[in-house]
């Protein structure tokens, strides 16, 4: 008899045979994971030469290119509609203009180096894969506009006298506006701003969003409007253009355009325009323009006061809200303490509802697989598990059981500011691990207080016995906290031999260091620190009887197999890989 006994669930053997049903669950699992491991293994062919050549999509350098890029595009869409205007070269726009060549020339390849996301959503990595998938989307129109803008630029540094530039001055302005084509680099910027959009994806921000976008828009299209209507001014008509009842022609390019752009958004209905078209052509141009501000500003407008309606209106629910808990508090005769406890704890629960999205709130998540929903569990919470030395070899050399563990036996719970997550004499019902914010543990009779930081695991021995809290523990910040349940990750470890001989050897070496915890100081049992089968006595231990559960586990494996058939023996061979695997670990 001892003070903590091992919990029925990892005392009992586990058997190496299994219910056809469940073996059909594991094998199917078995094989998703092989598939996915080959996809992971494919983009390590080539993993030296990708360490110093190749970039992954989402790299901080390919980040900051793509970055480089967007801010390159806003670029041509300003500057290229003002070619209309013929403006003067300065310094600082050739050296612009030619920031822009170095750099979109470089694009190509930085392009040729980037891997990209297949239809299936794996990573590719392959040179070969990479330079076709550039060759069929953006190469070609990436070369064009590149050779027309060195082109132009070649032809206007090699022609210096001005009869040579009044020569060609028709021909050079044809090739200008040919580099119009770098304009569909636009269709990549919906990319990028897709991407920046994920940031404020719910609540008020995204409406925000969506209202300056439309704004940004609306903008950019009376500069194009603007600069069209400039360039339909200069053109040879029959009788005079508005350019010349104005009388700009001499002016100033910025006088010209901010009566152009004046006009363009006179046609969509802001504010007054004193001139107007004065030939047929400008006519013609001034009909096409009203036609296209009736479809498109009225739209456009419409979809503003929808947002900003959306905004009174969450605004309006979220403080009907509040004043619903506030009335409720008020005609219960609840105390003005607790009272500001419990709106402090519900303005912080809206806003973390607000400020991160919950899965249960993506309905789309519903349609996933049992086995990918699992493994998007694992993606999440195992970076907090990697501090223990257990969870971590499990996530190594058994990902398929750690998934189905991640997707059954975890769940999160939010507490406020001064919550107790337990207090002393209650029963531990799971083990916990701080994700985000800081607590305090006190033990009952002791002034000392410890603090709980993030990745701080709690009530471990929750897992392996019976265990009873000896200390309270409140939150000073608001935590999120994950919880594992025992018997269900006891019930699914208990599937892989191999994965419960681990666990059961670090079961037994972690209580027989808890038992005699309390035969040497009793007072240093606590809820958290735990780790102490972290000791190198005990890790070094755990590691010699990890490797001899190992092959007790390939050989019951084994011998499960010769009666279970070619299933079990495919168990078999897995706990054998995992025994070698067991024997590398032994020294550490």
């Amino acid at each position: 008899d001892v003070p903590f006994p091992m919990k029925r669930e990892w005392s009992t053997p586990a058997s190496p045979t299994f219910s056809t049903a469940l073996g059909t669950e594991i094998t199917s699992s078995r094989n998703n994971y092989q598939k996915r491991a080959y996809q992971k293994n494919r983009t390590r062919s080539f993993k030296d030469v990708n360490r110093c050549c190749y970039s992954r999509p989402t790299s901080p350098f390919r980040v900051l290119w793509s970055s480089l890029g967007v801010l390159a595009i806003v670029y041509d869409v300003i500057a290229m509609p003002l070619m209309f205007f013929d403006p003067p070269s300065t310094e600082f726009t050739s050296l612009l203009r030619m920031l822009m060549m170095v750099f979109w020339g470089l694009d190509i390849p930085v392009s040729f180096t980037t891997g990209y996301f297949d239809k299936n959503g794996s990573l590719e990595m392959r040179p070969t894969r990479i330079a076709s998938h550039y060759l069929k989307s953006w190469f070609f129109l990436d070369l064009l506009v590149v050779l027309i803008d060195w082109a132009v630029f070649v032809i206007e540094r090699g022609t210096s006298s001005v009869q040579s530039l009044s020569r060609l001055g028709r021909s050079l302005r044809t090739i200008r506006f040919l580099s119009v084509v770098r304009l569909l680099r636009l269709v990549k910027l919906q990319t990028f701003m897709d991407t920046f959009q994920d940031i404020f994806a719910l609540g008020s921000a995204s409406v925000y969003v969506n209202i300056v976008k439309i704004i940004a828009f609306i903008l950019i299209i009376n500069h194009f409007i603007a600069c069209a209507w400039y360039g339909v001014g200069t053109l040879e008509a029959e009788g005079s253009s508005w350019i010349e009842e104005l009388g700009l022609a001499g002016k100033p390019v910025e006088s010209k355009y901010v009566a152009s752009y004046f006009w363009s958004l006179g046609q969509f209905g802001v504010g007054s325009v004193e001139f107007g078209p004065t030939n047929t052509s400008e006519r013609l141009f001034s009909i096409a323009v009203l036609l296209f501000a009736l479809v498109t500003f009225s739209s456009l407008v419409s979809s503003i006061t929808n947002a900003m309606s959306a905004i009174r209106n969450m605004k309006s629910v979220q403080s009907m809200q509040f004043a619903m808990v506030r009335k409720f508090l008020r005609e219960n005769g609840v105390c003005r303490d607790l009272s500001q406890r419990i709106l402090k704890h519900v303005e912080f629960s809206t806003l973390h509802r607000q400020r991160r999205v919950a899965q249960v709130d993506v309905v789309l998540f519903k349609h996933l697989s049992e086995p990918l929903a699992n493994e998007l569990q694992m993606e999440i919470y195992s970076r907090h598990m990697q501090d223990h030395n257990l969870f971590r070899r499990l996530c190594r050399t058994a990902p398929v059981t750690m998934h189905k563990v991640c997707g059954n036996a975890l769940a999160t719970h939010c507490i406020a500011c001064e919550d107790h997550l337990f207090c002393v004499g209650e029963g531990a019902k799971c083990a916990y691990i701080v994700i985000e914010g800081m607590a305090v543990y006190t033990r009952q009779r002791e002034a000392k207080a410890y603090d709980v930081e993030e990745n701080k695991w709690i009530a471990e021995a929750a897992l392996w016995t019976s265990w009873v809290h000896v200390g309270d523990m409140m939150a000073t910040r608001e935590c999120d906290i994950l919880m594992i349940m025992p018997e269900i990750f006891a019930q699914y470890v208990r599937y892989n031999s191999s994965a419960f001989y681990h666990a059961q050897s670090y079961c037994r070496q972690f209580l027989d260091r808890l038992n005699e915890l309390v035969v040497e100081n009793e007072e240093d049992l606590l809820d958290i620190n735990q780790e102490f089968i972290f000791n190198n006595r005990y890790s070094a231990k755990w590691g010699s009887e990890s490797c001899d559960d190992a092959r007790n586990a390939a050989a019951l494996a084994v011998a499960g197999a010769e009666g279970a058939g070619a299933e079990t023996g495919s168990l078999a061979d897995e706990a054998s890989r995992e025994a070698g695997a067991a024997k590398s670990l032994q020294g550490l």
